[in-house]
């Protein structure tokens, strides 16, 4: 995907370890904000996390691609049906995790040449990624950056809104284990964008 063995192994790792805090999050049960760490969000994160850890192993091919992208589309689906009829209030994630499901299946049928995989594609005839998928690149690369800064240095701008109003009076600090469940919930999320970036930019 990358063009890099090393870089490629690294990703994968990277991917298995979001996926596997994706499944304890969920297993969890617990959400502190409306973009990471919501049950659609985890979900999504989970799936699309593990479809391109699939795309860097061997497997990646025949019954299980057309499997993962089978599923992929029903999350996609999914994600379209929440930005209609679900709460207003979580609808920028859904729109924003809807456009990550979209651009995975972009980047695999309209990226690649027919008959080509993600696995061990030669980087060298490689005519480089089209508008769309620079664009989509720049989005996930800065939606990486922006949730990183804002989880770590003001995660209190995050997290949802309690809902009982708080007296006035001096702000307090959000609990700490919200912050720790939103910081970890995070991580998903951020090597999620990490590897959109990676995939987008292997089209072409």
């Amino acid at each position: 995907m990358t063009g890099s063995p090393v870089l490629d192994r690294l990703l994968l790792v990277a991917l298995l370890v979001a996926a596997a805090v994706s499944s304890h999050q969920l297993l969890r049960g617990r959400s502190v904000d409306r973009y990471v760490t919501g049950r659609s969000a985890e979900t999504g994160h989970l799936v699309m996390n593990l479809v391109m850890a699939l795309m860097l192993t061997a497997w990646w091919t025949g019954i299980v691609r057309v499997g993962a992208l089978a599923v992929l589309g029903a999350l996609a689906l999914s994600f379209a049906v929440l930005l209609v009829r679900g709460p207003a209030a979580a609808r920028p994630a859904h729109l924003f995790h809807l456009v990550a499901a979209a651009a995975m299946l972009y980047a695999e049928f309209a990226g690649h040449p027919a008959g080509t995989d993600m696995v061990g594609m030669d980087m060298s005839g490689h005519a480089g990624p089209g508008a769309v998928a620079w664009l989509l690149a720049v989005l996930f690369a800065l939606d990486a950056v922006a949730t990183s800064l804002i989880v770590l240095l003001a995660p209190h701008l995050a997290l949802a809104p309690t809902p009982v109003p708080v007296p006035a009076g001096p702000r307090t600090a959000p609990p700490r284990a919200d912050v720790r469940t939103l910081r970890i919930g995070t991580v998903p999320h951020v090597v999620m964008d990490v590897g959109m970036v990676a995939m987008l930019l292997a089209t072409g």
